[in-house]
C-alpha cells in the first residue's frame, strides 16, 4: 500500500486516536486465551474491540447507505502513526442475498463469525489461534495465519506474547462516500503481514 495514501487515510479518519487493542493482553503483552475442554486455546479479543465491532455493526443495519464494515489491524510507530498490517471488509449482504451471517452473528454469545474476526475456523481469530495456541491440529493451520502469528507474536503456545501492541479500527463502510483508495468495488482485503 502506498505510504502517502495510508497516511492520508489515517489522518482523515483519526485511526491512531480511535483504534483500540485487538487482543485482551496484559501489560507484558501476554494475550489471554480461552481454552476449550478438549485443550484447544483461542486468543481472546479485547472488550474494547468487541464493543467497537458491535457499535459499528448496529450502525450498518441502521443506515441504508452502509454496505458493511471496513476494518484495519495495525500497530503504531514511534511517532504514533499507524503501521498497516491488514485491511478488510465484512459485507452487509451475504452471498445468499440476505443479511450476512458475518454481521448478524455479532450480537450472539458464541461469536463464531464476529464480522470475520470470530473464534471459528475460517475466521481471523480462530485461524490465528490455530497457528499460535496449543491444541489445534496441523490441518487447521494455513500459510497466511502462520505468517500473521510470526509477525504478531514473540511467543506462541501455552503463552502467547505480542511483539508489540496490535491495534484494531472499524467503521461502517459506504462505498459511495469513501474515495480513499482503501475501498472499492473489487477489493475485499489487503494482506500486509
Amino acid at each position: 500500500m502506498h505510504a502517502s495514501l495510508w497516511s492520508r487515510y489515517c489522518d482523515a479518519h483519526r485511526i491512531a486516536a480511535t483504534s483500540v487493542p485487538l487482543f485482551d493482553a496484559d501489560a507484558a503483552g501476554v494475550v489471554r486465551q480461552r481454552v476449550t475442554p478438549s485443550g484447544r486455546g483461542f486468543l481472546v479479543r479485547s472488550p474494547a474491540m468487541e464493543a467497537r465491532v458491535e457499535a459499528a455493526t448496529r450502525e450498518v443495519f441502521a443506515s441504508p447507505a452502509a454496505d458493511g464494515l471496513l476494518y484495519l489491524m495495525h500497530t503504531l510507530d514511534a511517532s504514533g502513526g499507524g503501521v498497516p498490517l491488514y485491511a478488510g471488509k465484512a459485507e452487509r449482504i451475504g452471498r445468499s442475498g440476505r443479511p450476512s451471517v458475518n454481521l448478524t452473528d455479532v450480537g450472539l454469545a458464541g461469536r463464531h463469525k464476529f464480522a470475520r474476526w470470530g473464534d471459528g475456523y475460517a475466521y481471523h481469530v480462530g485461524d490465528l489461534s490455530a497457528c499460535a495456541c496449543e491444541g489445534h491440529g496441523p490441518e487447521r493451520t494455513s500459510t497466511k495465519y502462520r505468517h500473521w502469528a510470526e509477525a504478531l507474536f514473540a511467543e506462541t503456545g501455552a503463552r502467547v506474547r505480542l511483539r508489540r501492541d496490535v491495534r484494531f479500527w472499524v467503521t461502517p463502510r459506504d462505498r459511495r462516500a469513501h474515495a480513499s483508495g482503501l475501498q472499492g468495488p473489487h477489493a475485499s482485503s489487503f494482506v500486509l503481514v
